[in-house]
Order: C-alpha cells, then structure tokens, then sequence
C-alpha cells in the first residue's frame, strides 16, 4: 500500500482544484487536502500581510495585471498554495511572448500561465519552487527551468531518467483551470498513477 502522507494545497475551485482532490483521495496517497481562502488572510502575524501584498505586486507586474481589482483577495489566497507547497502541479495554458489573455497582451518577455492559475504559478516561480505545468492547448506536461527562464517539455528529461509525467512531492500544489478537458483530466490521473507506481518500486 501506499503511504497517504501527501498533502494537497489548492483553493478548491471548481475544475482541476476538485479533481486534484477527488483523484488524489481515490489514489490513496493524500492525507490531507487544504483548501485555502480569503479568511486565511484574516489575523495573520504582522508582516505577513506586507510579504502577501509585495509577491502579489510583483506578479502583477510580472503579468502585466492591474494590482488593484474586486477579487485582489482570491489572489492573496493564492500565496498560501504557492507558500507552502515543495512544488506546483497546475493544469492550465502557457501563453507565449506577445500572446493575449483574457485581454491582457503578455509583454513580460517571457511565456506566462493563463487566467488566476498564472498568478500561482508566477508567484511560486519567484519563491523557487519546483514548477510543472500541463498545457491542455498542446497536451503535455512542461516544467519551469529556472536557468533557461523558460516553459521546458517534461519529456525532454528522458535522457536523466524522468518521464513525460512528472512525481508528485509530499506537499504540493494541485491548480488549474475551471475549464477542465478531458485531456486535463487524464493528465492528473496519470500523475497520481506514476507517484504510485514509484511508491510500489521503492517498497515492493
């Protein structure tokens, strides 16, 4: 059996949040599934709020997004996910230099994540967390090469061991979009099926 001593850190929106959840605990593997949101951001320690506001900024500028909207708060939430993973699975699109979302033009100089799931993303990119993210758009996972400052297809690790799908660490983020295809779907099913499967060839 395996050991269900991971943990899961998303907001538990609909789409890719509740599929992360609901296939995780059907896999077995997950212990505890937290759900942030904005009440989390009430009664924090006193730098903390400072700390939110300085990584929300950045990735807003990172972004080209105003800093400023009606649901700034669900951003903020979004630093707990980013904050207290080792390393961020999301289930989105990687917009290219130059590309558009949701009207606004990426003009950072580098590829982004599209919707609310890019400001995750961004946000733990800036704290060195372990990045990969599957574009549904082109049906493979990617993941964050920190050297490189680029969107890198996971299965061009085969050649150091790793396959095109990449391990799930103890505590991790499990994001996305609300638009979830079927292709998404499968794409966390066959994280959690590999995570179980280096589970059955470490303990036989």
């Amino acid at each position: 059996m395996p050991s269900s001593n991971y943990t899961l850190h998303s907001g538990g929106a609909a789409g890719a949040d509740v599929q992360w959840a609901k296939l995780g605990k059907e896999s077995g593997l997950l212990l505890e599934v937290r759900h942030w949101t904005t009440q989390d951001l009430l009664h924090l320690p006193t730098d903390l709020p400072h700390q939110i506001d300085q990584a929300v900024n950045l990735a807003a500028q990172v972004l080209g997004r105003p800093f400023k909207f009606q649901g700034i708060n669900l951003v903020k939430r979004n630093w707990f996910q980013a904050y207290h993973c080792q390393a961020l699975y999301a289930i989105s699109t990687i917009i290219p230099v130059g590309g558009l979302d949701k009207g606004f033009r990426n003009t950072s100089g580098k590829e982004v994540v599209a919707g609310g799931t890019g400001w995750t993303v961004e946000m733990a990119i800036q704290m060195g967390k372990r990045v990969y993210v599957f574009d549904q758009a082109q049906g493979k996972w990617f993941f964050w090469e920190y050297l490189d400052g680029k969107f890198v297809p996971h299965e061009e690790l085969a050649q150091k061991g790793f396959t095109d799908t990449p391990i799930l660490t103890q505590s991790f983020a499990g994001i996305g979009s609300r638009n979830l295809l079927p292709c998404g779907v499968k794409a966390i099913k066959e994280v959690y099926t590999k995570t179980l499967a280096q589970h059955e060839t470490v303990n036989p």
